[in-house]
């Protein structure tokens, strides 16, 4: 769609955030359906735009060739398809999640309300909400976790991470730990080994947020840290810790009761 209007002289990125928005769409969908008046297609702008009206006029003053309205067509049409498809994607993720929910009790505690940001990619169902209920735990209380994140670092570990006994054995799975060589008592190398996993990979995408935040998470990283790698693994670790404390005891009271020896699929256990 860009190179469609760069071709008509529309230069509609210049006044707007980004053209796949709300003001964006609407008006490129008012041009391939015919309108071609700039003072016409000005008011399809948003209330929360910013550049003035006579700005926005002069950005959207260019030619009208019908070839290049008929590529922007097709392209419009492209982007339509693949908007289907992502909600087609997130719906199937949204009925696997309330299979898993059937699988377990609900939790007894509401919801906590939380403002949350409006992402570009966001998915089109409240995965913070399915995703409570099928933890029983809030993943997104982790400061720079948000609900999409909490969705695959999910899809990777699972729901049940009993199969690491404390937060140091998942550490050593994430390739997290030093990996020392040591040779006559000696420790001739501590790097972290490179590893390929993906739960790790995400939630390194979240420490330059953390770091511009300079939230307490951060501070408390730092302490122990200087360079800027260093900085970032002890992050990484200290929100692994945190994920895994957080629902690591709804994968504990899913483990065979100790007291009986029967699996209890309820989120809490009572031994005499």
């Amino acid at each position: 769609m860009q190179k469609a209007m760069m071709q008509m002289n529309i230069q509609l990125h210049h006044v707007v955030s980004t053209i796949t928005g709300k003001t964006g769409m609407e008006i490129i969908r008012a041009i391939v359906a015919g309108q071609h008046d700039s003072e016409e297609l000005v008011k399809y702008r948003d209330n929360r735009c910013k550049n003035p009206l006579e700005m926005m006029i002069a950005a959207l003053s260019g030619n009208y060739k019908p070839e290049h309205v008929f590529a922007l067509k097709q392209s419009l049409e492209l982007v339509n398809f693949y908007a289907r498809q992502v909600a087609d994607c997130d719906a199937v993720i949204e009925l696997k999640i309330k299979q898993l929910q059937q699988q377990v009790e609900p939790p007894e505690k509401p919801l906590s309300s939380k403002k949350q940001g409006r992402s570009a990619n966001a998915l089109t169902f409240d995965a913070r909400t399915e995703l409570y209920n099928l933890l029983g735990i809030d993943l997104t209380a982790i400061h720079s976790i948000g609900s999409t994140l909490a969705l695959k670092l999910i899809s990777e570990c699972g729901t049940d991470i009993s199969k690491w006994p404390t937060a140091k054995h998942f550490t050593s799975w994430l390739c997290l730990v030093p990996g020392n060589k040591i040779s006559g008592g000696k420790i001739l190398s501590s790097k972290i080994r490179k590893s390929s996993n993906r739960a790790v990979a995400m939630l390194r995408l979240v420490v330059p947020i953390i770091g511009k935040s300079r939230s307490a998470l951060f501070h408390s990283a730092i302490k122990s840290a200087v360079t800027y790698k260093i900085v970032s693994v002890v992050i990484v670790q200290k929100l692994k810790d945190k994920a895994y404390t957080g629902y690591g005891a709804t994968s504990k009271s899913q483990q065979t009761d100790g007291c009986s020896g029967a699996t209890n699929g309820k989120r809490t256990q009572n031994c005499p």
